[in-house]
C-alpha cells in the first residue's frame, strides 16, 4: 500500500445512486390519491415528517424501493469511484444489513470499486467505520445528522448537496458541501496534495 493511500467512506443512497426518484414512484403508486411528490420537497432527511405519513409506512415505502428499484447512478460516481480505486475505499450504508444481495448486486452493476462494503445496523455510521479502521480521511455523506456526527473524528466530510441537507448553517464549518462528483473529485486531489505535499 503507497503512503498517500486514504481512507475514503463513502454513501449510497444519495450519494452514488438516486434513491429518491425511485422512492417518488413507490409513493405515487401507493398512495395515488395523495398529493403528488417532488424531490425538491423532500426538505427534511426525515422523510415521514415531510409528507405526513407514520413512521412505519414510511418503512414500508423504502423497503419496496431498495427491493425493487430501478436505481440510477447520480452522475459521475463510478467514473470518479474508478479513478479512485487506489485508495481504500468503504461503501457505509444505512441499509439494513438484509438487503445485502441487493446492495452488492447494485454495486457489481455499476461496477463500483470498494474494498469493503459496511452496513450501519443501528449504530451510527462512525462507530461502525471505526471498528474497520482507526483513521478515515475523507467520508462523502447525503444525510446531514451522519455527516456532523461523522465530523468529529473523520478529517473531512463532503457533503453531497440534496434537498434535504441544504438548510444547515455549518457554523463549525467542518462540513463542505459538494455539487458533483467533478468537484468531489477535485476536493480530494487538494486534500491528498496538502496531505502529502511532497509527494505529488
Amino acid at each position: 500500500m503507497s503512503i498517500d493511500t486514504l481512507n475514503i467512506g463513502v454513501d449510497i443512497d444519495g450519494v452514488i445512486v438516486d434513491f429518491i426518484s425511485e422512492f417518488i414512484k413507490t409513493y405515487h403508486q401507493k398512495y395515488p390519491r395523495f398529493k403528488k411528490l417532488k424531490k425538491e420537497f423532500i426538505c427534511r432527511h426525515s422523510i415521514e415528517s415531510v409528507l405526513g405519513l407514520f413512521e412505519e409506512e414510511v418503512h414500508e415505502l423504502i423497503e419496496y424501493t431498495t427491493i425493487y428499484g430501478k436505481f440510477e447512478l447520480i452522475a459521475g460516481a463510478d467514473r470518479v469511484l474508478k479513478q479512485l480505486a487506489h485508495h481504500n475505499i468503504f461503501i457505509c450504508t444505512s441499509r439494513p444489513d438484509r438487503h445485502r444481495e441487493q446492495t452488492e448486486s447494485l454495486l457489481a452493476q455499476f461496477d463500483i470499486p470498494h474494498k469493503k462494503l459496511i452496513f450501519r445496523g443501528n449504530g451510527k455510521k462512525l462507530d461502525v467505520l471505526l471498528k474497520e479502521m482507526p483513521r478515515f480521511d475523507i467520508f462523502i455523506e447525503d444525510n446531514l445528522a451522519e455527516a456532523i456526527h461523522l465530523s468529529k473524528l473523520v478529517k473531512q466530510v463532503l457533503v453531497f448537496r440534496q434537498p434535504w441537507n441544504n438548510n444547515c448553517l455549518n457554523v463549525r464549518g467542518t462540513l463542505k458541501y459538494m455539487e458533483s462528483w467533478d468537484q468531489i473529485h477535485d476536493c480530494i486531489l487538494e486534500y491528498q496534495r496538502n496531505l502529502f505535499p511532497t509527494l505529488l
